[in-house]
């Protein structure tokens, strides 16, 4: 029960509109949705999975996961992976003459990433620096990347209702991991936590609301 209380508060706050914040938050919350490569860690796209030349990104990207066999330093690389493949999605979104289905097929890639990380860590029970930082990371990125789908699907609407079911995923995975390691009172801390320390929306007063 306390677990679902937690995945609920934290999907409410993801979803806080302009309206729910006030008048004089509305533009900080539009400001807010445009993630940049930067604020993930990661570079901006510039080969999409539409260009002919992608498959050379997937090919380096075997050979990093190849060389990774420490799991916490694997989950890091597949999050790392999600955030660049959720960014070529939406910079496909933002496009003119993208088919809906090479949009959908290109969240789906990110949403193999975050089940990656899901299934790496699924036998881990030991909460050391290394994953402290990493659920660190997954929550905070976990939170831009909800911002991010919500850019998605209101830059290219037919595709909306396949936002809708990756946003859905990718929280399971942002909220599951963390509850495997920790009491759902310990998750509510580090969400708030991270929450403060990102800027732009407001979301960190969700106290005051």
């Amino acid at each position: 029960m306390k677990k679902l209380f937690i995945v609920l508060i934290l999907a409410g706050l993801l979803t806080l509109d302009s309206t729910a914040l006030g008048q004089e938050n509305a533009e900080a919350v539009s400001q807010d949705v445009d993630i940049s490569g930067a604020e993930l860690g990661v570079s901006e796209p510039t080969i999409l999975p539409t260009s002919p030349l992608y498959f050379l990104k997937n090919v380096s990207r075997f050979f990093q996961g190849a060389l990774t066999f420490n799991p916490v330093k694997e989950a890091e690389l597949f999050l790392k992976f999600a955030n660049e493949k959720l960014l070529e999605a939406k910079k496909m979104a933002e496009r003119q003459g993208i088919s809906p289905e090479a949009l959908k097929n290109a969240l789906e890639n990110y949403n193999r990433e975050m089940e990656r990380i899901r299934q790496r860590l699924e036998t881990t029970a030991e909460k050391t620096p290394a994953m402290e930082n990493f659920l660190d990371k997954l929550v905070d990125s976990g939170i831009k990347h909800q911002k991010i789908l919500d850019k998605i699907s209101g830059d290219f609407r037919p595709a909306s209702q396949a936002v809708e079911q990756i946003k859905e995923k990718s929280l399971e995975t942002v909220t599951a991991v963390p509850l495997k390691l920790e009491a759902a009172e310990e998750f509510g801390g580090r969400l708030e936590r991270v929450m403060a320390r990102q800027t732009g929306s407001g979301f960190k007063d969700f106290k005051n609301l």
